[in-house]
Order: C-alpha cells, then sequence, then structure tokens
C-alpha cells in the first residue's frame, strides 16, 4: 500500500493511501493542482504548469495562467488597449 501526505485547498493536510500510486500534481505551493496554465507557447504547445486554484487565474471559459504568465497577459492587455 502506497500512502501519501497531501495538503488540501483550505491549508488542512491528509494522508491519503492506495494500493496503486496515485498520479498526483501539485502547484508550486505544494497544494493539490486542479488546473494547468494555458498560456500558448507557439507550434500548438501550452505551458501546462500545473496550478491550485489560489494560484490559476481564470481568462476565459476553461482558461487559466499560472504567476508568471498573468503578468505576460495584463501585458498584452495594456498593449492592445493602447492601439500597438
Amino acid at each position: 500500500m502506497h500512502c501519501s501526505r497531501v495538503k488540501l485547498p483550505n491549508g488542512m493536510r491528509a494522508i491519503v493511501c492506495s494500493s496503486k500510486r496515485l498520479q498526483t500534481h501539485k502547484c508550486q505551493c505544494g497544494v493539490i493542482a486542479g488546473f494547468q496554465c494555458d498560456w500558448k507557447l507557439g507550434a500548438g504547445k501550452t505551458c501546462d504548469r500545473w496550478l491550485c486554484a489560489e494560484h490559476a487565474q481564470k481568462v476565459a471559459p476553461d482558461k487559466h495562467l499560472c504567476p508568471g504568465h498573468q503578468v505576460a497577459f495584463r501585458q498584452w492587455q495594456a498593449q492592445r488597449a493602447a492601439g500597438r
């Protein structure tokens, strides 16, 4: 049996045990991730960084950005508003 310690979105911790190793992804803060960054990198690729609800910014339906790409998105919006 494999047991893992996980940090829940509400800050509490839990121990999850299974006969198989669970494939869980974690955000950079250690919380279980439920989103991936959808920032386009070109050639049909996206950032795909795993994000928790706190660190994922929803910018469109089913589209989320990591903190680094949130900054790039705001810069892109500012340039677009300025007509560049």
